[in-house]
């Protein structure tokens, strides 16, 4: 990461609404945490991860339900950078996040490890299943696919 410039990092920063904290930190960008970040909020460790990963341009970027920690708004900002066009990577997601899921290209459900839907959310958001799933429901996993 040190040859990374520092004008992309701020970007990506900005992208995901984490530059507002890093530039209150008292060397901003150049402060150093804690082991594990213990002194920092959750939300603000989540993003860090993120900003992390997305700084290294991967060709696929799979995620698993790591937005809980995250306020709402925050959320929108987060989904919108990650599913936006211009994003060079496949997204994976694995979320009950309405708003996440009407963003990606296709929502995959599965049920008992078997694809059971396979669409773009707004065919498919109608299904009682879906719906369950939505309202944080354990029974099913959903899959989202943003290429």
């Amino acid at each position: 990461i040190d040859d990374i410039p520092l004008q992309f990092i701020i970007r990506i920063s900005k992208e995901i609404g984490l530059h507002p904290f890093i530039n209150h930190l008292p060397d901003s960008y150049q402060t150093e945490l804690i082991a594990d970040g213990m002194n920092i909020p959750g939300s603000i460790r989540t993003k860090i991860i993120l900003a992390r990963t997305l700084i290294c341009n991967p060709e696929i970027l799979l995620l698993d339900n790591f937005m809980p920690r995250i306020e709402r708004t925050e959320k929108q900002l987060i989904i919108d950078y990650l599913t936006g066009a211009e994003s060079p990577w496949t997204l994976i997601a694995i979320s009950n996040n309405p708003n996440f899921a009407k963003k990606c290209d296709r929502v995959i459900v599965l049920q008992d490890g078997k694809i059971v839907h396979n669409a773009p959310f707004d065919e498919i958001e109608a299904n009682p299943m879906v719906k369950d799933i939505f309202k944080f429901s354990n029974e099913h996993n959903l899959k989202l696919l943003k290429e």
